[in-house]
């Protein structure tokens, strides 16, 4: 692994660097080989709040996913700019504040965060509802992550990656060495 320096050439990280960073991480639970199992569509336009303890009920998820954007100078529950039509939009604080209250201690909340500009004010919010301990915030924007590494180192992060049609590993030029077969 590298890292960047101010004049732009990439740093080797060595591996005691590397458990310095990773021990000031926050975590819900301890590091598994185990995927995370991630409950998604929890709270989505026009549904209501108080039917989150149903919608929950048996679950045995390790996070949950929550949508954000921003409408106005609003934060609500959404997943892309259609969804800003059903009523009634949920207020993102609201529905941090209901998870808050019906999440089992154990379970994580991965905030998703949907465009750029509106970052500092979902770092604020996740702050204010008491969640940043159990919260991953991700986005497939690298500037918003900048920022929000910035407003709140606190918070874990994640970078989204889309889902793609083609496996861009099968080709030689774009496969990493993790994922080569060759062994020489």
């Amino acid at each position: 692994r590298t890292e960047r320096t101010g004049r732009g050439r990439p740093e080797p990280r060595d591996r005691h660097t590397e458990r310095r960073m990773d021990a000031r991480r926050p975590t819900t639970r301890p590091p598994s080989a185990a995927p995370l199992r991630v409950g998604h569509k929890i709270i989505v336009p026009g549904s209501r709040l108080d039917e989150l303890p149903e919608r929950l009920a048996g679950a045995t998820w390790d996070m949950v996913e929550l949508d954000v954007l921003s409408h106005g100078d609003r934060l609500v529950v959404a997943h892309d700019p259609a969804d800003l039509i059903h009523e009634p939009l949920i207020e993102f604080g609201d529905a941090l504040a209901a998870l808050g209250r019906v999440l089992p201690e154990g379970t994580g909340l991965n905030v998703d965060v949907k465009a750029i500009g509106y970052e500092t004010r979902v770092a604020d919010a996740i702050a204010a509802a008491g969640l940043a301990h159990r919260a991953l915030v991700s986005t497939m924007e690298i500037d918003s992550l900048l920022v929000l590494r910035r407003v709140a180192p606190e918070l874990r992060l994640g970078l989204s990656v889309p889902k793609v049609r083609r496996n861009y590993l099968a080709h030689p030029l774009t496969r990493s060495e993790e994922h080569s077969l060759d062994s020489s």
